[in-house]
């Protein structure tokens, strides 16, 4: 990362209606010089403006390999439709060190009783699945491929770094099965989007309980 510079990274907003017990997990391969007391670098973790995790003030933190990390958020995102997540690093006028790489971002909570809890019927609850796009990185076209376990309502779109909704890929009904769109790298409007970091993010007819995030890399 460049020196004395304020970057970040922000997911969509996440809607967790009617969920408890909300948990953020995901794996980082950080390298961030020490805080020492906010003075020189840092990185956060925050959830609707509040701080989850931060760097350490006395010590270089470099991860050697990727490394879990996992959150009890439900404080800030219990029963609300609105969550965003917001990966932040800051650095002084000297030293440079690799900074945030993230991955399997995920969300985790307890859920409205489904018509199969209620019943007891012991059926297999259907499943959603979003696979990473190929090629990644890519220019100017990339594939995504998603996978229902039944059919129902899917919203697929794209998004910037800021959360901004940039594309729909997908929206309405479709039946179960897999399933296979392209983003061509262009907004709604047919701009053409920069070079840079986006997500796709696939939600179900049961919002924040079948919602599943990844990122690709726009190259151009």
């Amino acid at each position: 990362y460049e020196n004395n510079s304020d970057n970040w990274l922000q997911s969509p907003s996440i809607d967790c209606t009617e969920y408890t017990d909300v948990k953020l997990s995901f794996q980082r391969w950080l390298a961030v010089e020490r805080s020492q007391g906010q003075q020189w670098d840092w990185a956060r973790v925050l959830v609707n403006g509040n701080i989850v995790w931060e760097s350490p003030s006395g010590a270089n933190l470099i991860d050697a390999s990727w490394t879990f990390q996992e959150f009890d958020i439900s404080a800030y995102a219990d029963n609300n439709p609105s969550v965003v997540v917001r990966f932040e690093l800051h650095s002084d006028v000297s030293l440079s060190f690799g900074g945030w790489t993230i991955d399997d971002f995920k969300f985790t909570g307890i859920g409205p009783p489904t018509a199969t809890d209620v019943a007891g019927a012991g059926a297999v609850p259907g499943t959603m699945r979003l696979f990473a796009n190929t090629p990644n990185p890519f220019n100017p076209t990339t594939a995504i491929r998603f996978s229902l376990a039944a059919a129902g309502e899917i919203d697929l779109a794209v998004y910037d770094i800021a959360g901004r909704r940039l594309k729909t890929l997908a929206a309405g009904a479709f039946p179960a099965g897999d399933h296979r769109v392209e983003w061509t790298g262009v907004d709604d409007t047919g701009h053409p989007a920069a070079s840079g970091i986006y997500f796709y993010r696939l939600t179900g007819a049961t919002g924040a309980a079948e919602t599943k995030i990844r990122k690709m890399l726009l190259v151009r």
